[in-house]
């Protein structure tokens, strides 16, 4: 028993370690982003927005409209109905007529999955030297495009990821989301700093099209295709003279799942999609190569494999470290851990410039709540964990998910003013 207490005390203190890290490294993500903004020449190019879309009539219009809607001039939309069965492209087609929008092109294909889609989009439509890949039930803020763009100015930079954010809701599972993204996307920040990126997320995810062609377009054979074309990035060009950042600034907005089954499923498909990367992609853990960065390839990326490891204690250390708090320091020593994870999570929120006043005051009611709800999170990861192992074999037969379609239901919610 004093060495599981010990291996816990140990795990704490590098717990602790990384997260003052990274809440250093993203204070001087913010120091940068304003030296950034001082230096602007013109650069106006054209992007092509790619909306991947299949039976999403509830929220496509909206979708398109938040895109069009945008300050930045200089964009197409393409949006490729991958052979709905419900009415997204008739919606599509019927809002194309009403409302004349000469830059707006839609396709419709036969099912072929959300990554050709994507590649038939940018191969055959799209125009723009910059590519932007928005899902189909996701909101751009009015400035998205154009500060995203902004980014590309630097021309190391080869792909951004946007920062997402949970439309509010009362439901339990949208609050705990809610909490959940504001605080690991202010832990983004830390990785741009420190060149450890290796997730560009398809709610505007950005890139270059030369980076698309030299990579060879998306591949089909993962379920998660935007962590995977991230990883093929980094794996052939290298993530030193390719700069692969996150987009504080540009705010993309989802509805948070509000099914429990459904967000299970969700982070299976993340999980599991990233084992099939990481296995993919292997060759860039421990990587010698002068092209990749050895703060990714030597500390990073073998600590997330670790981390996912270490979750599948995780119920069994939470109950045990729950246990001896109260058995030898009481009320008094749960308290103390409640309060660190609250503090942590307000601090998070208070430093998070993309909040205004009035959502701070909502999330640090929230985070008086979020030991239980981060909690709540965890078990989601553990049960989606445990199903990625049943199917652990698969990795290593180069099974894919062509025809795979994240679908959690949505209301098509509008985002406020």
């Amino acid at each position: 028993m004093k060495a599981l207490s010990y291996f816990i005390l140990f795990l704490a203190f590098i717990n602790l370690i990384r997260l003052t890290l990274f809440m250093v490294s993203a204070d001087r993500y913010e120091t940068k982003a304003r030296r950034r903004k001082l230096a602007k020449s013109p650069y106006q190019p054209l992007i092509s927005v790619v909306i991947p879309a299949y039976n999403e009539e509830v929220c496509i219009v909206r979708t398109v409209k938040s895109a069009i809607a945008n300050d930045y001039r200089n964009k197409e939309i393409i949006v490729v109905v991958n052979n709905s069965t419900d009415r997204t492209y008739s919606r599509l087609r019927a809002f194309k007529r009403r409302y004349n929008v000469a830059n707006l092109t839609v396709v419709n294909q036969k099912a072929q999955g959300k990554a050709l889609a994507v590649n038939n989009g940018v191969k055959k439509y799209a125009k723009g030297k910059l590519i932007m890949v928005l899902d189909a039930d996701s909101q751009l803020a009015p400035d998205a495009i154009s500060r995203m763009v902004d980014y590309f100015r630097d021309r190391q930079v080869v792909a951004a990821a946007a920062n997402v954010k949970v439309i509010d809701g009362w439901r339990l599972l949208t609050i705990a989301q809610r909490l959940e993204y504001v605080v690991s996307h202010r832990m983004k920040r830390a990785l741009t700093t420190l060149n450890m990126e290796y997730i560009i997320g398809g709610v505007g995810s950005t890139f270059r099209r030369s980076i698309i062609e030299k990579c060879e377009y998306y591949d089909t054979d993962t379920l998660t295709e935007d962590i995977d074309f991230t990883m093929k990035i980094i794996n052939r060009k290298g993530n030193r003279k390719n700069k692969i950042v996150f987009a504080a600034d540009v705010l993309a907005y989802t509805e948070g799942v509000v099914r429990f089954s459904s967000l299970v499923r969700q982070r299976f498909r993340w999980k599991f999609g990233r084992m099939q990367t990481f296995v993919k992609n292997r060759s860039v853990f421990f990587s010698r190569q002068s092209k990749h960065s050895k703060k990714l390839a030597w500390v990073y990326l073998p600590f997330v494999v670790f981390s996912e490891l270490l979750l599948l204690l995780d119920p069994f250390l939470t109950l045990y470290v729950l246990i001896t708090t109260l058995l030898y320091a009481g009320i008094g020593g749960f308290l103390a851990v409640y309060l660190f994870v609250t503090l942590f999570s307000s601090i998070n929120i208070l430093a998070e410039p993309t909040e205004t006043f009035k959502a701070k005051l909502r999330l640090i009611l929230i985070a008086l709540f979020s030991y239980g709800l981060l909690m709540m999170m965890s078990f989601v990861d553990f049960l989606a964990l445990m199903k990625s192992l049943k199917r652990f074999p698969e990795l290593f037969r180069g099974k894919g998910g062509i025809g795979h379609w994240e679908k959690p239901e949505r209301t098509g919610i509008q985002l406020s003013a």
